[in-house]
């Protein structure tokens, strides 16, 4: 508690405490050590690199660990080689921290020289090459995709594993027809189906995009899917859409018991927030009220009856 105390006071400070923070670690409790590696990344201190990896490479278990997630907040671009060297050889248990380091000392080259640079090292690296692919994600350049799809169509094993996290890993949109095609051949079935299907339909429902062009691939994500929690959400993103065709499409649905209540709930809600009204719409709330009458519907489905009740009542 002391200890904590201290680094609460600390992370406030105003004036300069990185010096002195470094100066107490060596003879610092192991909580002290952590709470100074702490301070140490809160701070950027990057002029204290080569304290960090000194616990990086002699403290205790917790203060090792700490030492390794501070990395990536003190790296500059002149410890990239040393960056990439330890990636290389450190154990699977620090991987992810290397890689945060590495992306970190490249943060302030252009995105297309953070490529090229990483490209070169991965030639050096031999058969430890796919150890670079999140850090191809992290650059958003479409030759970094081009390679890491390559390194998960031509991999094995770690290579593969790494390639497909890379892709789950990538930010932009451009990944997800890749995605879509692994769930295709995968099965929605398997872990890795499920997962690559999950963030295509999480890069896909981006509200940058239209929602028209949304729900386009979110019906492809719904022909593919097939757990029923799946599909509940991708119906959910569907309903966000806020579109006339997102109301037909999950018209289609009121009949499956999995999904007929996230159908009832797209149907409902966007028709009543846009005041769609006519005989396609008329008969489709129709149906909504008669779903949410069934035994699995959410306990605020009697107000849901009303408002239909109400807003059919009230339609031209």
């Amino acid at each position: 508690q002391i200890v904590l105390l201290a680094q609460d006071a600390l992370f406030a400070f105003p004036g300069d405490i990185v010096n002195d923070v470094a100066k107490s670690i060596a003879n610092a409790t192991d909580e002290g050590k952590v709470a100074a590696l702490e301070l140490l990344a809160r701070r950027k201190a990057t002029s204290k690199i080569n304290t960090v990896l000194d616990q990086a490479d002699k403290g205790s278990a917790n203060v090792k660990k700490a030492a390794y997630l501070a990395l990536k907040d003190v790296v500059g671009e002149a410890d990239l080689t040393n960056m990439c060297g330890r990636l290389e050889t450190t154990s699977a248990e620090f991987v992810a921290n290397l890689q945060d380091a590495v992306i970190s000392s490249l943060s302030s080259m252009p995105t297309a020289k953070q490529v090229e640079t990483i490209v070169r090292r991965m030639y050096q690296a031999g058969d430890k090459k796919y150890l670079y692919y999140k850090v191809l994600a992290s650059t958003g350049e479409a030759k970094a995709l081009d390679i890491i799809e390559k390194g998960y169509n031509e991999g094995t094993g770690a290579a593969k594993d790494a390639a497909f996290d890379a892709l789950l890993a990538w930010n932009g949109i451009e990944s997800s027809e890749i995605l879509f095609a692994i769930s295709k051949e995968k099965g929605t079935a398997t872990e890795a189906g499920k997962r690559a299907l999950d963030r295509y339909v999480q890069l896909v429902s981006d509200p940058s995009l239209s929602g028209e062009n949304r729900l386009i691939r979110l019906r492809k994500a719904m022909e593919v899917a097939k757990a029923d929690n799946q599909r509940v959400a991708i119906m959910k993103q569907i309903e966000k859409t806020g579109t006339f065709l997102a109301v037909m499409y999950a018209g289609e649905f009121l009949n499956d018991k999995a999904v007929r209540q996230a159908a009832a709930n797209v149907i409902m809600n966007i028709t009543i927030s846009n005041n769609f009204a006519g005989k396609n719409i008329r008969s489709l709330l129709e149906k909504v009220v008669e779903v949410y009458k069934q035994p699995e519907a959410h306990p605020d489905a009697v107000y849901h009856r009303e408002s239909i009740a109400k807003y059919l009542g009230e339609m031209p």
